[in-house]
């Protein structure tokens, strides 16, 4: 069964998790079963926040949050 998990992250997090998994895959490792879906945090005011994904943003965060 895939896993998901939602959370917060930075962009320096996206990209090092990407580069683990493509290491992992060079080696010819089996890779997780699993999706993330990472927002970047809405404090952060480097992050672009909640509005960037439209009209919707703001729900689908307080439902992910809840």
């Amino acid at each position: 069964m895939t896993k998901l998990t939602i959370k917060t992250g930075t962009e320096d997090d996206f990209f090092k998790r990407g580069r683990q998994l493509a290491r992992a895959a060079d080696r010819g490792e089996q890779l997780p079963d699993e999706r993330i879906v990472s927002f970047e945090d809405p404090a952060d005011e480097r992050a672009g926040g909640v509005e960037d994904l439209g009209a919707q943003g703001p729900k689908i965060f307080i439902a992910i949050v809840e």
